[in-house]
């Protein structure tokens, strides 16, 4: 159940569903971000990142408390009735959204964000991604829940979850942790890990 058609059957039915509770889910609640906001604001600052693809970018709960003002940014999503709401609610002249169909077609950009998105996806899917967005973009962060560490990277279906860790096997992929952090749901903390993933065209 890999194919692009299989995801977005997958993640059509978990907003037809609302499997998640709350759209998106409660880790894109805007109480649940905070720490996350004010770390990606800050490197956005830091690294004079004006361009950004945001990879999976759901019903944008928590986005619109972001500042893009200054900033070109297109997100992504393989649910078209999301990127409609999206559009008719937080479209401007600098943000848009667009269905997602193939990584391959994503402009090449200053920073991807890929937030809560690899957990729910196959290894093998996660593999060829990661390949893709190292040659398109300075920089990715990419962030997924990273805990209980015994569960980490068994694979799933599309729509599944479980943590990742890209810099585990079978994954292995160069890179950093940078920030972590953690949302409360279900009654229950759990830890997030932004992972830093620097463009092959930014490496000495």
């Amino acid at each position: 159940m890999n194919s692009a058609a299989d995801i977005k059957q997958a993640f059509q039915r978990v907003y037809d569903e609302n499997r998640w509770s709350i759209g998106s889910g409660p880790g894109s609640s805007p109480r649940n971000t905070v720490e996350y906001r004010a770390f990606l604001e800050r490197f956005i600052e830091n690294n004079n990142v004006k361009t950004i693809v945001d990879l999976g970018c759901g019903d944008w709960q928590f986005s619109p408390l972001i500042d893009w003002s200054e900033r070109e940014y297109k997100g992504y999503d393989v649910v078209p009735g999301i990127v409609e709401a999206n559009r008719a609610e937080f479209q401007s002249k600098n943000v848009k959204f667009e269905v997602f169909r193939d990584i391959n077609e994503l402009p090449s950009s200053d920073l991807c964000i890929a937030k809560e998105v690899f957990q729910h996806l196959p290894n093998d899917v996660i593999s060829s991604y990661i390949n893709v967005i190292r040659q398109k973009f300075r920089f990715a962060l990419i962030t997924n829940n990273i805990e209980p560490h015994a569960h980490c990277n068994i694979d799933t279906p599309a729509g599944g979850c479980r943590p990742v860790r890209l810099d585990e096997s079978p994954f292995l992929t160069l890179g950093a942790t940078v920030f972590s952090y953690y949302t409360f749901a279900n009654g229950t903390y759990w830890k997030n890990g932004v992972f830093l993933v620097v463009g092959n065209s930014n490496r000495d």
